[in-house]
């Protein structure tokens, strides 16, 4: 567009009407910056002077929404692309025209030389320095992807979310997909008379073919040692693919005051948070100057001047950051980033992009399919969620709880796949939040607002590999299980080894209610071989009882040739009723007695050592 398309010279008696029709000059002035590579000066108009009345057109005129993505979406996006692609839309507010009904609110006194008397004009285009402006602007580049995009598959999904105003900062997977994005947004915008230049890439290849005006570096050859571009506003390498901070801080002779201080620290722009332990230390240091209520232009204490030098000395070492991030970032609690901190609706909005970036990654098919209004595969592994694409284009569980008094996301949790590192993220969160629950009660909580696939196993893995429930809930050394004994793994005949032992007390209900209840034991014979079970009912723990109770068990079964038992250590612990067994198990006369009698019948009696079952064939 040229220049007599950008503005219109306005006649004598249109000027003598302007008392008849809202009219509004606009002052302007030049700003001059060495550092930009095609203008050098810019006019500025100032749209916020009052007139007469006391208001300004910027206060009259409304703002308008934001329609593109934010800065800090969009250059974490670019940090995902392999192939960077950078550019830029020439004099994008120029382009665009507005209503002829409102050119009278953008009268300028204007010269184009210093030999001709002053005019005055009307801007028939969008003016930088108004309210809507900036909307206006981006409001055109969306319309013009959905009148002509649909022919420019790449181009269009990079308008709506790789443009910050009038800057493009995206890229692609690899050279030709890039070629072909960079080819498609030129023709898409030309469409719409914008003029896409000052391209820049990481891959010479990508500019291959473009005029020397339409590229951003010095040659389409080869990269200029360390040379680096503005990308909105953050320092980027192009030949490494780095971004870099130049730190514009530099020390000087004079004595630090709260107006440089601040100043300096205005200077660290860093929407990353990439260096925020320097960033926050200024920004500490700040505080502590308006403790000591310092005048503007007072020099600074010592103690914060040493601070301040110690602190401006570390800015020429800031580091580079590597080219690509590959893992999303964990969600920061506190909710607090870098001096400021987050509104609940910031936080939706991140959480809401996590969980699509995630879906993305990993369920894309069945998003496209419902994203064409088509029902999911009969054999995808969630169709029996019934999922749907919400308002904001999140896959989520359908269900039967449409009419349930519960949170949105409580009844159509948000799907989540299993092994991406957000989900895994969202897991570990949940289980320090309710301080190292367990499987259960962790799934649970998850399943109000996300469901996880796989998440059972998910869940027990995130807890299996938790340090601290390692730590607080140890496994105790299990010992080696020992050999079986000859008597368990050779046939026999039925009860010929035997072990003994006792069970009880049981109490006897009495015959008169005055009378106590009779205490009586359980004698217990087990089979080494079968494992089978006698019992019989022992009136008291004597001797002769026992006796009787092993003659009862012969009669029945047979006369066993081994019987093993324990030698009573296992009962040095018991209290009260136990006592009694305890003491006729242990005690030697009455082993004697009963190692005599099984003599005489043809059987040998086996005593078990303390703490070892093993021997007995229990184990």
């Amino acid at each position: 567009m040229n220049t007599t398309s950008l503005c219109e010279n306005i006649s004598s008696s249109a000027i003598c009407d302007e008392y008849n029709s809202q009219t509004y000059y606009l002052p302007h002035h030049p700003v001059f910056k060495e550092a930009s590579t095609t203008t050098k000066i810019r006019v500025v108009f100032d749209g916020s002077a009052k007139t007469s009345s006391g208001f300004s057109l910027y206060e009259a005129l409304c703002v308008g929404p934001v329609v593109q993505d934010d800065l800090l979406t969009i250059i974490l996006r670019f940090r995902t692309y392999p192939i960077a692609l950078v550019g830029d839309i020439a004099k994008m507010y120029r382009q665009v025209l507005i209503h002829p009904d409102d050119s009278a609110l953008q009268r300028i006194l204007w010269r184009f030389s210093d030999q001709t008397p002053v005019q005055t004009y009307e801007l028939l285009t969008v003016t930088y320095g108004l309210g809507p402006s900036s909307y206006l602007a981006t409001r055109t580049l969306q319309q013009l992807t959905e009148d002509d995009g649909i022919s420019y598959a790449l181009a269009g999904a990079a308008i709506k979310k790789c443009f910050y105003v009038d800057d493009f900062i995206g890229g692609a997977q690899t050279i030709e997909e890039t070629i072909r994005l960079r080819t498609e947004l030129s023709d898409l915008l030309h469409k719409g008379g914008f003029t896409l230049r000052k391209w820049i890439s990481n891959q010479l290849e990508v500019l291959q073919g473009l005029p020397n005006d339409g590229i951003g570096t010095q040659s389409a050859l080869h990269f200029s040692p360390n040379k680096t571009i503005k990308a909105l506003g953050i320092s980027w390498e192009p030949e490494t693919d780095h971004l870099r901070f130049d730190s514009q801080i530099r020390c000087s002779n004079e004595p630090p005051t709260k107006r440089t201080i601040l100043s300096d620290i205005s200077k660290l722009f860093d929407p990353l948070g990439l260096i925020a332990p320097v960033v926050v230390r200024a920004k500490i240091l700040m505080q502590e100057l308006w403790l000591l209520s310092c005048g503007w232009d007072d020099p600074v204490p010592e103690p914060i001047k040493t601070k301040w030098d110690s602190h401006s000395q570390m800015h020429p070492y800031l580091h580079t950051v590597p080219a690509h991030t590959s893992a999303v970032k964990p969600p920061i609690s506190p909710e607090v980033i870098v001096g400021r901190t987050l509104t609940v609706n910031e936080l939706a909005k991140s959480k809401t992009f996590l969980i699509r970036l995630a879906q993305n990654d990993e369920i894309v098919a069945e998003i496209n399919q419902l994203d064409k209004n088509k029902s999911v595969s009969k054999r995808s592994h969630i169709r029996q969620m019934t999922p749907f694409l919400d308002a904001e284009r999140v896959l989520r569980v359908g269900g039967r709880l449409n009419f349930a008094q519960l949170p949105y996301q409580a009844k159509h949790p948000a799907l989540i796949p299993t092994n991406h590192p957000f989900t895994r993220l969202i897991v570990e969160d949940f289980h320090r939040k309710l301080l190292h629950g367990g499987g259960r009660l962790l799934l649970t909580a998850i399943r109000e607002e996300f469901w996880p696939l796989n998440g059972r196993r998910l869940v027990r893995n995130v807890v299996r590999n938790c340090f601290r429930c390692t730590r607080l809930n140890p496994v105790p050394a299990q010992q080696q299980i020992g050999q079986l004994p000859v008597s368990r793994v050779i046939p026999s005949r039925p009860f010929s080894v035997t072990g003994v032992d006792y069970a009880g007390p049981l109490y006897l209900r009495p015959i008169h209610k005055r009378v106590a209840p009779a205490k009586a034991y359980l004698c217990v014979f087990v089979c080494f071989s079968t494992k089978s079970v006698h019992l019989e009912l022992v009136s008291d723990l004597s001797t002769q009882a026992f006796l009787c109770s092993l003659r009862r068990f012969i009669a029945r079964r047979g006369r066993p040739a081994h019987i093993h038992s324990d030698n009573g250590k296992n009962f040095e612990g018991a209290k009260n009723d136990l006592t009694e067994l305890f003491t006729m198990l242990k005690d030697r006369s009455q082993q004697d007695e009963i190692a005599a009698f099984c003599t005489e019948e043809g059987m040998t009696w086996h005593l078990t050592p303390p703490k070892a079952p093993h021997f007995g064939g229990s184990r």
